[in-house]
């Protein structure tokens, strides 16, 4: 699982899901932001563009709760 979230797959698929989860829900607008998140930061980490510091998967939490936080605002 931790390997699937390391190359940006696990995130894509897991901001996928929020975004379904929020269409069926319907939670106003709480795990949409959260999904845009996920999905951005899954595309960063397959394109490379997170910086290298940014290898563990405490690191790639806290740059997808920042990426949630500013699509919520």
């Amino acid at each position: 699982m931790i390997d699937m979230l390391a190359d940006g797959n696990g995130w894509i698929a897991l901001g996928m899901l929020l975004i379904i989860l929020e269409m069926v829900l319907g939670t106003a607008y709480a795990l949409i932001s959260f999904g845009i998140g996920s999905l951005i930061t899954g595309g960063a980490i397959k394109m490379s563009w997170l910086p290298t510091m940014v290898e563990d998967l405490l690191d790639e939490s806290l740059v997808m709760g920042t990426l949630c936080l500013v699509t919520l605002v």
